[in-house]
Parts: structure tokens; C-alpha cells; sequence
């Protein structure tokens, strides 16, 4: 029997990105309204259709560029092998991480091993989570060409007894015995 489950991960929105969202639409207005008022009141021959042009595009690249800021992180567990997709805006996907549950070297609970991880080296880091929160996890990958790598996630209840099937026990330690 195949096993597949899938969780979707909003990034959530940290003080200083809504200020630069702010400015970024202050600015935006700004250069809009002023390029508007070139092209209406300074006629200047062919140049004003062109700074109306300039508007419009100005507004619909604001627009896709406040789009992409949303963030989101989609764990799928397919048969063992886990796949972490980075979602901008709803319409752009690039995978982040793809590896089998036998690459996992360890596995455990981030907060109660945050301190330790931190003063180790890792050839390459996957974070698809909001790490002030609790209930992440961690797993120490070893992938061939890439080295050592740390995933850190927020796995929920189904993703983790699907991973429980998958990781090796000498692994497991505790974390999933109640899954």
C-alpha cells in the first residue's frame, strides 16, 4: 500500500518585512503618481504616452512583486521518500529538498536539541519553517555530492507517523513513540 501525505506551511510575516511591504507601496504610489502627473500636465510630444506606459508598468510589477513575498513550504511524504517544495505567491514552486528517510542520520525534537545543533557544522542547511515556533523537528541528512546537511520543519501528526514507517529505528530515538 502506497503511502502519501502532504502538509502546506505558511511563512509567517516578521515586523520588519510588513515595513518594507509599507515602504515598498509608499514608493511604489509615489513614483506612480508622479510619472501620472509628467504624462498628464508636462505634455511632452510622444514621451507622455510613454510615461503612462511607465505607470502601468510600474503598478503591475509592484503588484507580482507584493505576490512573491508570500511564502509558503509544502512537505510531501511519498513511500519513504520526503520532498520539501519552497511555493512563492501561490504559482512559482522549487523543490528545496528532496531525500529518501534512509539518509536520515538522526531525528529528533529542535527545541530540546536547538543549543547542540547550533555548534555544529553543516555542509548545507534546509530551514522550510518558522523556527520561533514550537513543535519543529530536525534531521541530520547525509547525501551523496552534498555532504551533511540539517533540515529543520514543522511535520504535522500524519506526516510524522508516516515518517515513523520510513526512518530507521536506530534513528528514532524517542520522539516517535507515540506515533
Amino acid at each position: 500500500m502506497d503511502v502519501f501525505f502532504e502538509q502546506i506551511i505558511k511563512r509567517k510575516r516578521r515586523g520588519a518585512e510588513a515595513a518594507v511591504r509599507i515602504m515598498f507601496i509608499i514608493i511604489t504610489i509615489l513614483v506612480i503618481v508622479l510619472m501620472l502627473y509628467v504624462a498628464i500636465f508636462h505634455l511632452m510630444g510622444g514621451f507622455s504616452s510613454l510615461f503612462l506606459l511607465g505607470a502601468f508598468g510600474v503598478a503591475i510589477g509592484a503588484y507580482f512583486y507584493l505576490l512573491s513575498l508570500n511564502i509558503e513550504y509544502e512537505y510531501s511524504l511519498t513511500n519513504g521518500f520526503l520532498d520539501i517544495d519552497k511555493i512563492s505567491g501561490k504559482r512559482k514552486r522549487r523543490r528545496m529538498l528532496s531525500t529518501s528517510c534512509k539518509e536520515f542520520e538522526e531525528f529528533g525534537s529542535y527545541d530540546a536539541d536547538k543549543q547542540r545543533l547550533a555548534q555544529r557544522e553543516f555542509d548545507f542547511k534546509v530551514l522550510p519553517a518558522n523556527l520561533k515556533d514550537t513543535g519543529l523537528y530536525y534531521a541530520v541528512i547525509r547525501k551523496d555530492g552534498y555532504g551533511t546537511g540539517l533540515l529543520v520543519f514543522q511535520p504535522n501528526e500524519k506526516i510524522l507517523s508516516g515518517l515513523k514507517k520510513f526512518i530507521p529505528r536506530s534513528v528514532q530515538k524517542d520522539v516517535l513513540s507515540g506515533y
